[in-house]
């Protein structure tokens, strides 16, 4: 087997009485489309937000390549290759697509110049089809172009693995199908993708393996979620 992309061990991530995550476990391998599933409160942002860096865990371990590694920050997770996509975006409408992307990007002299920015956005639109005009502003983009830009900004920064949280709920079923398609490239490619749902139909199409919470305790680890049938799920 090859050594896996992320392991999360034993997260317990409690808020005052109420335990978000209790004893989670998760492994993640290159190419994994991994789903996380559960119903509204189950835990699955919590857990995606230990993963970035937004909240500390109160146990457990987190290894990247085999490696255990402390998450402080979003910048500490972008820079072990964690990459997310809320569900509410984070760019500036009045700055263009390319300007987005440059911003908090820092380069060997500073501020990364456009050339360089450009360059990356060619490599990533060819590898993953995911295309955007560079001077385009943002509040002009529709949604699903706006998370399109989002995923460029993780992959841009070096993300391997790339977390999802909903990302198709306000997505239509055309841009729906794009972002799958691009999700299956970035799985061709070695790459490692979360993927935060209740919607069973899109578990069973896109992923590979699925993860279910319950109450913030996983209640079933599923591989070849293709034959898994919804009753499983």
């Amino acid at each position: 087997m090859p050594v896996p992309l992320l392991e999360m061990k034993g997260i317990s991530k409690v808020f005052g009485s109420v335990k978000a995550n209790d004893n989670v476990n998760l492994t993640l391998y290159p190419g994994d489309i991994l789903g996380l599933l559960g119903e509204n409160g189950a835990g699955k942002t919590t857990l995606m937000n230990v993963l970035f860096g937004v909240y500390t865990p109160d146990a457990g371990v987190i290894r990247i390549n085999g490696k255990q590694v402390r998450i402080r920050s979003s910048a500490d997770a972008l820079n072990h290759g964690i990459g997310m996509v809320h569900q509410h975006f984070h760019l500036v409408p009045c700055h263009t697509v390319i300007e987005n992307l440059m911003v908090g990007q820092k380069g060997r002299n500073g501020r990364l110049d456009r050339k360089t920015v450009l360059d990356a956005m060619a490599k990533i639109r060819d590898r993953f089809g995911l295309a955007l005009d560079p001077d385009v502003l943002v509040g002009d983009l529709t949604i699903g172009e706006q998370q399109r830009l989002e995923i460029l900004k993780a992959l841009v920064r070096g993300a391997k693995v790339l977390i999802l949280d909903e990302p198709t709920s306000t997505l239509t079923p055309q841009e729906t199908e794009g972002l799958f398609d691009a999700l299956r490239a970035m799985s061709g490619d070695g790459m490692g993708v979360i993927f935060i749902s209740h919607k069973l139909h899109e578990i069973q199409a896109i992923t590979n393996k699925v993860v279910i919470l319950r109450r913030g305790e996983v209640t079933a680890t599923l591989d070849d979620t293709g034959n898994v049938s919804r009753h499983q799920l």
